[in-house]
């Protein structure tokens, strides 16, 4: 092909001419104002997993009871009805064992993060049965999380109407702190909340 072939080819009228084809793209933003923005993301998270966690068994349930009608209806074999319903129980509750870790871990990212705590993540398994690993999550509150209970107290010494969580804080329930702090969020001024859970 000589070069003028070629710029006669590639400069053909291939429709590349016209129009611009029109894309269009839906987005969704979700924009956190707060200093405890990425608490309020991880607890917005947490509640997704719980609901998928609700609706799990049902989903679960129903795919495989299709997928046992369209077996049986091939394999009319007892055996293999047994060993596969076998096989689906623990399927299942391996599925519902790692949601709920996920949970677990997730909850304990969210109070962390609100509350300025360390937290550990401990797994143990069981040789030579081969059982799911057990998880152990534990929250240590550091000297950033007392100061976040101080400015509370602080701020609720000034404004007795600031909703307050004395007996959660008596106790040291700092899951109980976090989830009253959600609960309350909207009902305390942002520029005071700020100031609360980050100085």
């Amino acid at each position: 092909m000589t070069l003028d072939e070629y710029r006669d080819y590639a400069l053909r009228d291939n429709g590349l001419d016209g129009d611009p084809v029109k894309f269009f793209n839906n987005s969704e933003v979700t924009y956190y104002t707060k200093a405890n923005s990425h608490s309020t993301y991880l607890h917005l998270e947490n509640k997704k997993l719980l609901k998928e966690q609700a609706n799990s068994t049902y989903k679960f349930i129903g795919a495989k009871f299709l997928d046992k009608v369209i077996g049986t209806a091939a394999d009319l074999s007892k055996t293999s009805i047994i060993v596969g319903t076998f096989g689906t129980l623990v399927e299942h509750d391996i599925e519902q064992g790692e949601l709920e870790d996920k949970i677990t871990i997730g909850k304990a990212q969210e109070v962390a993060s609100m509350l300025k705590m360390e937290f550990v993540i401990s797994e143990s398994e069981t040789v030579p049965l081969g059982s799911r690993s057990k998880l152990g999550v534990q929250l240590h509150p550091t000297d950033k999380s007392y100061d976040v209970l101080d400015r509370w107290e602080e701020e609720y010494k000034k404004n007795p109407n600031l909703p307050y969580p004395e007996e959660q804080i008596e106790a040291l329930d700092w899951e109980g702190i976090n989830e009253f702090l959600i609960e309350y969020d909207t009902k305390i001024p942002d520029d005071i909340s700020d100031y609360i859970t980050d100085g």
